[in-house]
């Protein structure tokens, strides 16, 4: 049996990294072969996650009541990825998979996740699988996280990208991107989360749930006034409640703040929600799969890249939240068929791989 070895962030404490972990995973293990995540930097996300930092004493007084429920999450998070995943040995440290033992028809799958986000992973090039020679080396929906890269990156990501059999992006914006800077062909594909259906998706949810009453979720990454003031316009006008789903504790005067939840509880939130009020690409994602009620808030940074391209290609575009809140319906008819088309595309660029009928450009 042909052996698949993921590189992808299945090991930040962040429900959407693990989920798109979780569902790419799953997927390539139902086409027939088997899959190992390579268990880089786990250990290190999970230690960083609940390290006290910073110099403000303030801040790390803050910190520290946080602890006792980040450890907790860590937790949840870490047996969540063990039960759902086979894992690796565990690699820690830059130099780590230079010592990846596997045999010489190994296949090499970077992805999804924004593993080229130069910024985000430090220049971290073990993500464009630099640590192999191999010539099996594919990626899957990677993304760059940003509409241009660094000038510092450019020739060093050129570089690497070269030596990929086949190149597959999340965003319209990271086709753009490898065009630009080594003349490739970049096939867009979908988030994984796309690729298991929603019933699958609550076959995985945690199914010890006890809402009983309709509620609108908030789940923020980002404190945004602007999607809380929205989120309680709409309470007001249905008479629910709003649950606020966060990493941290962070009280939001008249909402329901619920912390620590592992990525198995905070899957069955979103399947039983009314509505969805998020600014994360992957709240938004999710929600949109289960065919929720979702609203999305842009961030003032400017980096909207990812939302904006998901919205426009599955023509989403009433979930954003423009300066005024106007509730809007989503035409799902339409919508679960474009998802369809995707994940059928998307499924045939992973056989292409397995089966060895997928070419560079």
């Amino acid at each position: 049996m042909k052996k698949i070895y993921l590189l992808t962030f299945h090991g930040s404490v962040n429900y959407g990294a693990v989920l798109q972990a979780t569902a790419l995973y799953k997927t390539i293990c139902s086409l027939g072969v088997e899959c190992i995540v390579l268990d880089y930097n786990r250990k290190i996300h999970h230690k960083n996650f609940i390290k006290i930092s910073g110099k403000n004493i303030k801040g790390k007084l803050y910190q520290l009541l946080q602890l006792p429920m980040r450890i907790r999450l860590s937790r949840k998070f870490d047996r969540f990825s063990k039960a759902e995943m086979e894992l690796s040995e565990s690699y820690n440290g830059f130099s780590a998979l230079e010592n990846v033992n596997t045999d010489d028809n190994a296949i090499f799958i970077s992805g999804s996740d924004q593993v080229w986000n130069c910024a985000l992973t430090e220049n971290d090039t073990r993500y464009f699988l630099d640590f192999t020679e191999s010539y099996n080396k594919y990626s899957y929906a990677a993304s760059f996280g940003t509409s241009n890269i660094e000038d510092t990156m450019i020739e060093k990501c050129k570089c690497l990208l070269q030596k990929f059999a086949m190149i597959s992006v999340r965003e319209e914006t990271g086709a753009r991107i490898v065009d630009e800077i080594c003349g490739r062909k970049a096939e867009v594909v979908c988030d994984p989360v796309f690729l298991l259906s929603s019933m699958q998706w609550n076959q995985i949810a945690n199914s010890q749930f006890n809402e009983k009453k309709p509620y609108i979720l908030l789940f923020m990454l980002t404190y945004d006034e602007k999607l809380i003031n929205s989120a309680r316009e709409l309470a007001c006008v249905k008479n629910i409640k709003v649950l606020n789903l966060g990493y941290s504790i962070k009280n939001i005067e008249g909402i329901k703040d619920i912390y620590g939840l592992g990525p198995d509880e905070w899957l069955a939130y979103v399947s039983h929600a009314k509505y969805v009020f998020t600014n994360s690409f992957h709240g938004f994602a999710v929600s949109l799969n289960m065919e929720k009620n979702v609203y999305v808030a842009l961030s003032n940074n400017g980096r909207n890249s990812r939302i904006l391209d998901m919205a426009k290609r599955y023509e989403a575009e009433k979930a954003i939240i423009k300066e005024n809140f106007i509730e809007q319906e989503l035409d799902y008819d339409k919508i679960r068929k474009l998802i369809s088309i995707d994940r059928e595309k998307s499924l045939n660029y992973l056989k292409g791989i397995i089966h060895g009928n997928a070419k560079g450009e």
